[in-house]
């Protein structure tokens, strides 16, 4: 196996927890690359990067801030994870290398502020703090669960990526359940921000 092909895998899986986190599911992960004719098939899906298809829904105009600001954690959750899983340390020049991944992002983030000096601020900001979301152990747990199936299989649809994605979160609750105190409450995971305090 090259490392070329197994550092796709871990930014492919960065994309994939960010779309099951923020509300864009997993249609087809593909380690060879998405072709024109299954974006077609997938009908109201968006290809983030050549190997990622997710599921985009239109939003109304009350949502779409959130939306965006999804969005732009998506596309840097595949950067990030991979530069991670190379033991790089995620900067935003770095990220610019991942064209599909940084025009998602930039695009994304021109709704968000009013000009470009801002959006590059905030960008680099996330760039400088997304490493320790990476880190996470929920996320790690997803991660580490998809990855070997996805260099495997070389691809995954969106019942595998949601199979695993179920009994990753099961793991994890059984795991709270087993050790926190009875006093304590979990939070449910959508409504976690993984990135608090990011946002004006």
């Amino acid at each position: 196996m090259s490392d070329e092909r197994e550092n796709r895998a871990w930014h492919i899986a960065g994309h994939a927890w960010a779309g099951m986190t923020f509300g864009f599911p997993v249609r087809f992960l593909d380690l060879d690359g998405i072709s024109e004719a299954q974006v077609e098939a997938y009908k109201g899906s968006q290809r983030l990067d050549p190997w990622t298809l997710l599921s985009v829904s239109p939003c109304d105009k009350n949502a779409r801030s959130r939306t965006h600001e999804h969005l732009i954690y998506t596309a840097f959750a595949g950067p990030s994870l991979e530069l991670l899983h190379r033991k790089i340390p995620c900067t935003v020049d770095r990220v610019r290398v991942f064209e599909s991944d940084w025009q998602q992002a930039w695009r994304s983030g021109g709704y968000l502020y009013g000009n470009d000096q801002e959006r590059l601020a905030w960008l680099t900001r996330f760039a400088e703090n997304s490493t320790a979301i990476m880190i996470d152990p929920p996320t790690q747990a997803f991660v580490q669960a998809l990855v070997p199936i996805l260099l495997e299989r070389g691809r995954l649809t969106a019942i595998d990526v949601a199979m695993i994605w179920t009994n990753t979160q099961e793991a994890l609750e059984e795991e709270a359940n087993r050790i926190e105190r009875p006093s304590r409450k979990k939070p449910r995971r959508q409504e976690i921000d993984p990135w608090p305090g990011m946002w004006p």
